[in-house]
């Protein structure tokens, strides 16, 4: 009995096997899995799949990425942005869905975009920073000068007061 699997609209059309090393920049009109190692710019327009065995040294642009190799440069990514367990990412990510398993190496900055998240916040809204107040930081109160003018607790404007000679 034959089942039949409902096609996603994304078909796996290139695939880099383990041993294959290519030095240059890489255009995909389709998904692609790479488990070898690309020296190079890696444009997909659909699904790369970095294998654990794949390495990318270079910038990747995609609508999705899963990376459970190594990466060594920034990703772009349209839709969402994966990194397995396995995965070791060495560079800036922009996109807007990340998912990190536990176990991932990131190493730089992450950027999310997208219809979901406001780009500044609207001018009719109260900001709730603003309505916090600011208290003072609670200390020790410095004891009122007194004495004669240019002796230790005279009130002479250039004396330091007793109270802030504490860590000298």
């Amino acid at each position: 009995m034959s089942r039949s699997v409902p096609s996603t609209g994304s078909e796996l059309g290139t695939v880099i096997g383990t041993d294959t090393l290519i030095k240059g920049d890489i255009t995909v009109p389709h998904s692609m899995r790479l488990d070898g190692r690309v020296q190079g710019k890696v444009e997909v327009n659909d699904t790369l799949t970095v294998g654990p065995n794949g390495v990318v040294e270079g910038n990747i642009q995609v609508r999705s990425v899963m990376v459970g190799g190594k990466v060594v440069g920034s990703v772009s990514a349209s839709d969402k942005i994966t990194l397995n367990a396995t995965a070791v990412m060495n560079g800036d990510l922009m996109c807007t869905k990340l998912v990190i398993e536990e176990g991932a190496t990131f190493d730089g900055m992450s950027k999310m975009r997208g219809d979901k998240l406001p780009l500044m916040m609207p001018q009719n809204e109260p900001q709730t920073a603003a309505a916090t107040p600011i208290r003072p930081v609670s200390g020790p109160v410095p004891p009122p000068n007194t004495g004669a003018k240019g002796k230790p607790g005279s009130g002479d404007d250039n004396e330091i007061p007793r109270w802030a000679d504490r860590g000298r």
